[in-house]
């Protein structure tokens, strides 16, 4: 991509659609280099951007540092206080070295600096001065022989974190080789404590269960929630860490296993299970890793009808409702909706879905999406004058472009439709939502997750 003079404004003409789509294509894309290259661009482009503040607050939140410093640096060349309030979120990960220099001089810049300084809102010294003393990240200092194991030649070095707010690990996927001496650093700067358990191929349901019965005890309330009569099914497991916990790190150290497989790790804090989850590959070659991963992607089951379900039997058990939300995620329901503040905010909100839709009404939404289609989440159809057809949903419009998600399933990779070329839009009669979701789904299955949804899901006891 080609970098404007700094000290000139940008001018709209420089740069065509196709630059501006391919820098979102990269600001979105897997490889976190390009992520930071395309980071840096903000800082020159951001006035052609209409949506420049959620690209910067996506990029303040990313997984990786370099990411969050390129966000923390482009901030100031903005220098509005949106562009503060966004980077601010770099705040809820690690901040380490480099990063925390660009911080620390992203806020102290005289761009940033005059919108929080005086300002009580905002409190920013308290919180570089608690950031500065913030110790909470640093590795425990390794015993002798922990130090032996780190010397090791072959050491697979994994770091994971928890992604802020959102339920996840920063890594859901990581291959080692049969026997690989493996270092993981756990992080947590989440609000909530999480630990990381790693368990034998399909015991998670089992172990999750068993965390989730602890919960019943209040003398639990401050226990790390891996269940000791399950010892014989956890491989690994760090302890709780997090905002009140002693600490906000943990390093495990061991062999992988010697057999390949998948092995499932999962925060067995009660009710995280279902949803905060990865995967370690243990594989001799790529393509057997690839093999595996692949062997384990949901089969369909079958094309299902209303018809298949002429008697719904709906349960209200725990374990019932764990399946179901565990269904809610085998289906991918998670990409496009929210559920009790976990998934992705594209489609209707589902927490509270049973007090609109029950049983064979409910059923029917899932099996047959476009039966009814709730206005705000419409389709459209555009042509263009060019005679090209583009079908999706609205993601933003404003006076020179709309904005199209084209496949839910893949929000971050858009449409941009210069105003002046479209011809003729029109709402389409079919459901963002695409049929046959529930096809991976065994009939119990498919009841367990309306029973889920109908009652607004599992609660952990008070």
């Amino acid at each position: 991509l080609p970098v404007p003079n700094s000290n000139a404004s940008p001018q709209p003409a420089v740069h065509s659609d196709q630059a501006l789509a391919l820098l979102r294509d990269l600001l979105n894309c897997e490889d976190h280099h390009a992520r930071a290259a395309a980071t840096q661009q903000l800082r020159y482009w951001w006035p052609q951007l209409e949506d420049h503040i959620t690209l910067l607050r996506t990029a303040a939140s990313d997984s990786n540092g370099i990411v969050r410093m390129e966000a923390a640096i482009a901030a100031t060349y903005i220098g509005s206080k949106p562009a503060l309030n966004a980077m601010l979120d770099t705040f809820k990960q690690p901040r380490e070295s480099h990063l925390a220099y660009a911080i620390n001089s992203a806020l102290n810049s005289q761009s940033l600096r005059r919108h929080w300084e005086g300002d009580k809102n905002y409190n920013i010294a308290a919180l570089l001065k608690a950031a500065s003393r913030d110790d909470g990240f640093k590795e425990p200092r390794p015993t002798p022989e922990e130090a032996k194991f780190d010397r090791q030649p072959g050491v697979k070095q994994v770091r994971i974190g928890c992604v802020p707010e959102r339920m996840k690990y920063t890594i859901e996927q990581f291959t080692v080789t049969p026997g690989q001496p493996v270092k993981l650093v756990f992080e947590n700067a989440d609000a909530t404590d999480h630990n990381l358990v790693f368990v034998v191929p399909g015991a998670l349901e089992e172990v999750g269960m068993a965390a989730n019965a602890m919960a019943k005890d209040r003398r639990n309330a401050n226990s790390d929630f891996i269940p000791e009569e399950k010892a014989s099914l956890i491989m690994q497991a760090a302890p709780m860490i997090g905002p009140t916990r002693k600490s906000q790190i943990h390093v495990l150290r061991f062999n992988a296993p010697k057999e390949p497989g998948l092995y499932p790790y999962v925060c067995t804090f009660p009710g995280h299970w279902v949803i905060m989850q990865g995967v370690m590959v243990v594989a001799n070659t790529s393509d057997e890793a690839d093999a595996l991963l692949a062997a384990a992607k949901p089969q369909i089951i079958q094309e299902w009808a209303m018809a298949d379900f002429p008697n719904l039997e709906l349960k209200t058990d725990e374990t019932s409702l764990m399946r179901g939300a565990a269904s809610f995620m085998k289906a991918r329901c998670h990409q496009c909706h929210l559920h009790s503040g976990h998934g992705v905010n594209l489609g209707p909100e589902l927490t509270k879905i049973g007090e609109r839709l029950q049983g064979d009404k409910l059923l029917r939404q899932l099996i047959e999406p476009s039966h009814e289609i709730n206005k705000q989440y419409q389709m459209w159809q555009f042509l263009t004058n060019d005679g090209k057809v583009v079908t999706g949903f609205i993601k933003s419009e404003d006076e020179q472009h709309v904005t199209v998600i084209t496949n839910l399933l893949t929000p971050e990779i858009v449409t941009q439709l210069p105003q002046r070329e479209i011809e003729v839009r029109k709402p389409s009669a079919v459901s963002p939502m695409p049929p046959g979701l529930l096809n991976v789904l065994t009939h119990e299955e498919i009841e367990d997750l309306v029973s889920f949804l109908q009652t607004g899901g599992w609660k952990a006891a008070e």
